[in-house]
């Protein structure tokens, strides 16, 4: 945005403003007289033109009727003739004229005030004086002459609301008056239900909020035509619309305005409202250059590749090519944006003389649509002279090696067909696909393109990858000597969003649906999280047109958010529920959540909280687990059970634990069933798991015993969050939680609580004394948390008691029986199950043994109908079950 230097002024608007070497001026003053007379004006020149047409039109008639008595009469000089039919053809064809020099003189009018212009010959102008209101297009115009009749209303309402006779003061216009004016337009309201808010209900808040107001114009308004007109610039828009009037409150106003509040709450921010703006106007400008295209695309020849401009026969072109130009003239080719400045970097590049390229990209980052582009380009000849008259062929490399044929015999003769054809340029995608395949003599195909384009005069433009042209094009000899390269920039963020705004526009069209904002932000948002392997914006063009195919077959008009996120979840299988505000609510109650279910074990509870809000809320860097931690302590006191709670509460389902006992993974062998083979169809268990649910939890169990190799595996996976299987996929792990157990350390946790020793102590010595010895020092660094487990005291115990009797009768109650039991059964169960060597796990033994078994038989038996009762009490010392 240009710098603007404000000054005050004596008559008119406020004030001016300096940028560059232009005075900013603004003649749209809210003067009631100057409206009048604009619309005065409007109106007389419409109705002026109205009549000159009229006027043309009986000419034509005049002309005809002249005619037709005239070649009756063998008159062959009939409109020379004196007569009323001469006299009004003639004053017609006078008002004709006049009419089309007119025109003519309003499209170079229009051409100079166009902000475009003025950026591309601003350093070439001295200095000179731009009126900013006559930048404003007629939409806006109507707008601003518009907001001096809310201000009239709101001066009534004001007066009737304090019951007054107060002579009114002259008309002030707010900011709150222009925002109901705005309202009025159909962009504005267009952009509203883009955001799913209704734009009745901003007018209603805007209006009551407005009556009492004590600002006044030279405050609010001021600066706004000025801002408006540097955000035109910003955005590349031609004209000052009512979007960027918009834009220019949402920058300008102070932040404790009522305005800014309700922007705030219905979530509008000035870079959510810049890409609506560049959304609603590039599609006026889509639709303007595609009237253009096709208006010059009628001069392109209508044939296909052998019977174009020559009539050489290709015969294998027309089997292994596709005419792109013919495709783009029909409206076969998706129309996209985004990609114009290295569409122009590209030109630039042709002119110097370079006359075969290379574009890389990764996969879904927009080669094709560049392509694409140049198609349309050619077709219109909007393209430099080295390009004009030819035809864009795309050669179909991957129809040429399943032939059955000669690879290498059909390729060299589709060129040598395009060669002398004279107007091809020829389109290989995935050129790297050449450097693969190997010919006869030894030589691979991309070999041979590089020996037949140094001795003919052959145009080819290639696509590859980065990666791709490292490993199997760049050592090939004389390749880039033959190729320039050109290598794509990633689009930002919201270049990205505009690309799949416009894309959104052309599926509404063609799937009679409707896309919410949400649903474009949502989909690029999710798609860059968890769809990692796959370009931008291409991954999340592919969702929006999954979700426009089913809103048709599900007779769904309105596409938002919601069916995104069922789309990604979907394909990722990670739950929805994650993706929204449950997810939120959920962490923020997550230790009270977990703290229902496990039991004496507060620090490892707030720990693994803290750490999911942590890379939940994006503080983290993303390119780690989404938490890793290391639970150290003795035999039963929780650890597995914190993780078995945290799959079922957190991430939905027990299906996204996967539990591995580490014993079982040692040496290569260990690491290849860790991994899986470089050969096979199927996958190893953490493999298989982990391309299935990549939002998941990965327990390791008994992580002590894993072997070396593995525990350097896992240095790389908590730190890169990535993980290469032994088929050299690469999976992604930041989605996934690691958790890893260990009895290591057992006998010092137990001996540092005799001596009285704090948690923090005991952990202090762990390190130093244990764990260094077992594990290297750069893995233990790489958690998130090292957590101890303390042994359960006996009131703890007796707690995890009631809470599994608890659960028995949870499970009972789907089957229509009733269990209850008394708080001394807990207690009693505790006292006669609790091993302090073995922690709380005999204590489930225990309920299954003297409770369940029981239980069960009576069930079995046919004892126990729905509706029956079933107490479990405690009688002279010993654990009583009666059917009541």
């Amino acid at each position: 945005m240009p710098e603007l230097k404000y000054k005050k002024t004596n008559r008119g608007w406020s004030l001016s403003a300096q940028t560059g070497k232009s005075l900013l001026r603004f003649s749209g003053d809210f003067n009631e007289t100057r409206i009048i007379l604009e619309k005065l004006d409007n109106f007389f020149e419409k109705t002026t033109l109205a009549m000159l047409w009229l006027l043309v039109f009986l000419g034509l008639t005049a002309f005809g009727l002249n005619a037709y008595f005239g070649l009756q009469n063998k008159a062959w000089l009939f409109w020379l003739t004196p007569s009323i039919y001469n006299i009004i053809f003639w004053t017609a064809a006078f008002f004709a004229c006049y009419l089309w020099a007119k025109n003519k003189q309003a499209a170079m009018e229009a051409k100079h005030l166009n902000i475009l212009h003025y950026e591309e010959n601003k350093n070439r102008l001295k200095e000179t004086t731009v009126d900013i209101y006559r930048l404003f297009n007629k939409e806006a115009k109507i707008t601003w002459n518009n907001a001096i009749s809310f201000a009239k209303q709101r001066q009534q309402n004001t007066k009737k609301l304090l019951n007054t006779n107060k002579k009114e003061s002259p008309v002030e216009v707010i900011a709150s008056d222009l925002i109901l004016s705005l309202l009025a337009r159909p962009s504005i309201q267009l952009a509203f239900l883009r955001l799913g808010t209704n734009f009745e209900d901003i007018g209603t808040l805007v209006k009551n909020h407005s009556l009492l107001s004590p600002c006044s114009p030279s405050f609010e308004l001021q600066r706004l035509p000025f801002v408006a007109f540097a955000e035109s610039l910003k955005l590349h828009n031609k004209n000052i619309d009512p979007l960027m009037l918009l834009c220019a409150l949402s920058i300008d106003l102070p932040e404790d305005h009522i305005l800014k509040a309700i922007f705030f709450n219905i979530d509008l921010s000035t870079e959510k409202l810049e890409i609506l703006a560049s959304w609603i106007f590039n599609l006026d400008l889509l639709s303007q250059e595609i009237k253009i295209f096709k208006k010059l695309a009628k001069f392109k020849p209508e044939n296909e590749i052998n019977r174009g401009l020559t009539s050489v026969p290709t015969y294998y072109l027309d089997q292994y090519s596709h005419d792109l130009t013919w495709d783009a003239k029909h409206g076969n080719l998706p129309i996209s944006l985004g990609r114009a400045p290295d569409l122009n970097e590209i030109f630039k590049l042709l002119n110097e003389g370079r006359k075969n390229l290379l574009i890389k990209g990764e996969a879904g980052t927009g080669r094709t649509t560049v392509i694409n582009e140049l198609a349309f380009k050619m077709v219109s000849e909007q393209v430099p002279k080295i390009l004009q008259d030819k035809r864009l062929v795309r050669l179909e490399v991957s129809g040429i090696l399943g032939s059955g044929r000669r690879a290498e015999t059909i390729f060299i003769d589709a060129l040598k067909e395009a060669v002398s054809s004279g107007n091809i340029v020829l389109v290989i995608e995935e050129i790297h696909m050449l450097g693969k395949t190997v010919s006869s003599s030894g030589l691979s195909l991309a070999e041979l393109l590089v020996d037949f384009l140094q001795n003919h005069g052959l145009m080819v433009i290639g696509t590859t990858t980065v990666e791709n042209h490292s490993d199997y094009l760049h050592d090939l000899a004389n390749f880039d000597d033959v190729f320039t390269s050109y290598e794509l920039a990633p689009l930002t963020k919201d270049g990205i969003i505009l690309a799949c705004c416009v894309r959104a526009t052309l599926l509404e069209y063609r799937q009679k649906c409707f896309f919410r904002y949400s649903a474009i932000e949502q989909a690029v948002e999710l798609t860059d999280i968890y769809l990692k392997n796959l370009g931008q914006p291409q991954k999340a063009i592919s969702v929006l047109v999954e979700a426009a195919t089913r809103g048709k077959n599900n007779n769904q008009k309105i596409i938002g958010a919601k069916e995104i996120e069922n789309i990604i979840s979907k394909k990722t299988h990670v739950p929805a529920h994650t993706f929204g505000k449950n997810e939120a609510e959920k962490l923020l109650s997550l230790e009270k959540t977990l703290g229902q279910f496990i039991v004496g074990q507060t620090a490892a509870v707030e720990a693994v909280a803290e750490g999911l809000r942590r890379a939940r809320s994006g503080l983290t860097n993303g390119s780690r687990p989404l938490g890793s931690f290391m639970f150290l302590g003795p035999t039963g006191v929780g650890k597995t059970e914190v993780a078995r709670v945290l799959a079922r509460e957190y991430f939905g389902e027990p299906k996204y634990l996967l539990r591995l006992d580490m014993s079982e993974y040692q040496g290569n062998e260990g690491l290849t069933k860790l991994l899986g083979g470089n050969t096979g169809k199927t996958d190893s268990v953490m493999v298989k798991h982990l391309k299935n649910y990549p939002f998941c939890l990965l327990l390791l169990d008994e992580f002590e015993k894993a072997g070396p190799e593995i525990i350097n595996l896992f240095l790389q996976i908590l730190e890169d969050g990535r993980l290469t299987s032994g088929k050299g996929e690469t999976l992604d792990l930041t989605h996934c939680m690691v958790i890893a157990t260990s009895n290591a350390g057992t006998g010092e946790i137990q001996n540092g609580l005799k001596q009285n020793l704090s948690m923090e102590q005991i952990k202090q010595k762990l390190f130093s004394l244990t764990l260094a010895n077992i594990f290297p020092p750069e893995l233990l660094n790489r958690f998130d948390g090292i957590i101890v487990f303390s042994p359960l005291a006996p009131a703890e115990v007796e707690q995890i008691a009631l809470l599994q009797l608890q659960n028995l009768a949870a499970q009972l109650l789907i089957k229509g029986v009733k269990l209850s039991f008394t708080k001394n059964v807990a207690n009693e169960i505790a006292q006669k199950a609790f091993d302090p060597l073995l922690g709380a796990r005999p204590v489930r033994r225990y309920i299954q043994d003297h409770v369940e078994s029981f239980i069960a038989k009576l069930i079995l038996a046919k004892k126990l109908p729905r509706g029956s009762n079933v107490v479990v009490d405690l009688e002279k010392d010993k654990l009583v079950i009666k059917q009541t």
